[in-house]
């Protein structure tokens, strides 16, 4: 007999809206996919679909809006990523460790490329996209969602990932890596020695504008001024790009520590825009105000703080980029590259500071090819010149101490 208020049988581990919603988020009927997104055995998908036909119906049809869906201009980012080859394309992209904001940007460029052609993704031809590429390569200023200098690399990751196109076969009909004109304009911005001393007060001052009251983020204004300054260091006596340095751990098994040097084990960009490991290295005063700013903001017991920059690797790029680019104004220094601006800096700053050798910044940095530092920092100044030519004279040289030095 059974108990009162028992239900006998199997409990229920699977109904029709969450079915639906799985269905939605894989972007697939597949039982293996569903049964790993639900939790539950691949025979209990399987079971469900068998007892319920209505609602494996249901699920078709949304497969089949999602794979057919129209392409028009009132297309967002949302529904374009549930397409089946778009949702493959970004997992891939992840798994190759590509940055979030460059997996963005390629989205987005992709969208906006098949809104103007009014063309599926699944459906886009090499020679159409040559095409287009041809067609943009005269225009300046473009409106359409995208450029000839921004579209060439995510048609190219696009289309090896998911077409299985050789990158070869892209480059032969115009749609390579080649630089632009505009290659290396920002190469030479820098934040001067002084300007980053202002940086320190002018960043609470921007922060305070940028932070209104209502914020959810307005209580945390000190953690957010010593996280944001201390990234810019960090970037500065590293070199290290914005998202691996957002990203950065430092309870990393790999990372190698002692009290004169702490060598940080990062996934950065690399040849050919693959991200590589990299050893960033800090020692003497550079790591002593690190490890500053690590007390300040967690404590004696840092070292086992995952995330250096909790706070600011949760924020978006809109939100954090305006305190920046205020901040750095007010000291002094105008610029659209808030952050990257600091691997700049450092580029400009070491190879000051080791006379031009290129080979030991291009390792300390994170340049897979010196050739890149010596054709967007390679160009000598007035100074130096004067200076080399003195040295070649014979004449005496007044040297001028320089340093890698916040």
């Amino acid at each position: 007999m059974a108990t009162e208020g028992v239900i006998l049988g199997r409990p229920i581990k699977i109904d029709g809206a969450s079915y639906l919603q799985a269905i939605r988020k894989a972007r697939s009927t597949d039982d293996q996919a569903i049964a790993k997104i639900m939790g539950l055995d691949r025979s209990t998908v399987y079971r469900f679909k068998r007892k319920y036909p209505d609602v494996l119906k249901e699920a078709e049809a949304i497969i089949d809006e999602i794979v057919n869906i129209k392409i028009s201009d009132k297309l967002d980012k949302e529904l374009f990523m549930n397409i089946p080859s778009i949702g493959e394309w970004v997992l891939n992209m992840e798994k190759q460790r590509i940055s979030k904001t460059t997996i963005n940007k390629y989205i987005v460029c992709m969208l906006n490329i098949c809104k103007h052609l009014k063309i599926h993704p699944d459906k886009l031809t090499v020679q159409q996209l040559s095409e287009l590429t041809l067609k943009m390569k005269g225009v300046k200023n473009s409106d359409l969602g995208f450029s000839w200098a921004g579209m060439r690399k995510p048609i190219r990751s696009y289309f090896s990932i998911i077409k299985g196109i050789s990158k070869d076969l892209l480059k032969s009909l115009g749609i390579d890596c080649s630089d632009t004109e505009g290659t290396g304009t920002y190469a030479h911005q820098r934040v001067t020695k002084e300007q980053r001393a202002n940086f320190e007060k002018t960043l609470r001052v921007a922060i305070d504008e940028c932070i209104v009251k209502l914020s959810p983020y307005y209580p945390l204004k000190n953690e957010i001024y010593l996280e944001i300054l201390y990234w810019c260091k960090f970037m500065y006596y590293t070199a290290t790009r914005r998202e691996a340095s957002l990203g950065l751990i430092l309870n990393n098994e790999e990372n190698i520590y002692d009290k004169d040097v702490w060598i940080f084990s990062i996934f950065d960009k690399g040849k050919k825009d693959k991200p590589i490991k990299w050893e960033k290295i800090l020692t003497d005063f550079a790591l002593e105000d690190f490890r500053g700013y690590l007390e300040k903001r967690f404590g004696l017991d840092y070292m086992k703080v995952e995330k250096v920059f909790p706070i600011i690797s949760k924020m978006k790029e809109t939100f954090i980029n305006p305190i920046m680019i205020k901040a750095l104004e007010y000291a002094g220094k105008k610029t659209g590259i808030p952050a990257h601006i600091w691997r700049h800096t450092f580029a400009q700053d070491a190879l000051d500071a080791t006379d031009s050798n290129f080979e030991l910044v291009a390792s300390l940095g994170g340049w897979v090819n010196i050739n890149v530092l010596i054709r967007h920092y390679g160009k000598r100044s007035k100074q130096s010149k004067i200076k080399g030519l003195r040295k070649a004279m014979g004449l005496p040289i007044v040297e001028e101490k320089i340093e890698l030095r916040w």
